[in-house]
């Protein structure tokens, strides 16, 4: 019931950054029970990134700007399964985001993001911040979320994976996830490897 398609480009810019242009069109049937309720349209997208010798690295996602009709895969599945968390067809979206390196197996990051709707005067602000870690070849993630908008003070997020490696296969990792939203816990648990020859990938 979705179908989308980007071509971009991009060009490294020495010591000012990096710069790239995309362009994303997108077709999705809207309505399980009636396939010719059907929308289509376009995103374009402005990006840049720098890297500072303090493995500071900086992303501006730019802006993203959609037609009506575009929908991104989650805001598909959102609308067609009448997903009161979808707000209708996103316009706009600005976000800027930090990495910083903290020695060799640590990193930490924040992102800032504000997005607006179509036929709606709602805007969408938040900011993410996540912590990963390794230690003994495990590796930890901590993530949390908080809306900026003054009516939903209380809408967060946090969350916590595990992933470790397993003896058996190649490259075979084990990864544990729990998230808290609203009160409500979601643990999910997943195994991803590869074959002999890397011939054969596997995610369960």
């Amino acid at each position: 019931f979705y179908q989308a398609g980007t071509f971009g480009i991009g060009k490294n810019l020495g010591a000012i950054g990096a710069l790239s242009f995309d362009v994303t069109r997108s077709a999705a049937d809207i309505d399980p029970h009636d396939s010719s309720r059907s929308v289509q349209g376009m995103s374009y997208a402005v990006k840049y990134g720098k890297t500072f010798e303090t493995r500071t690295n900086l992303r501006f996602a730019g802006y993203r700007y959609s037609t009506e009709g575009y929908r991104d895969f989650s805001e598909a599945v959102r609308e067609r399964s009448a997903d009161q968390r979808f707000r209708g067809s996103r316009r706009s979206l600005l976000e800027a985001s930090v990495f910083q390196d903290l020695g060799t197996h640590s990193s930490v990051s924040l992102t800032l993001s504000q997005e607006d709707f179509w036929q709606s005067d709602y805007q969408q602000r938040q900011f993410q911040f996540n912590v990963s870690t390794r230690y003994n070849l495990v590796s930890y993630g901590l993530y949390a979320s908080q809306s900026l908008n003054d009516n939903q003070s209380n809408d967060r997020q946090f969350g916590l994976s595990v992933s470790l490696p397993l003896d058996f296969g190649r490259a075979t990792t084990a990864t544990f996830d729990v998230r808290e939203s609203a009160g409500q816990f979601n643990q999910r648990a997943s195994l991803t490897g590869r074959g002999e020859g890397d011939r054969l990938s596997y995610r369960t």
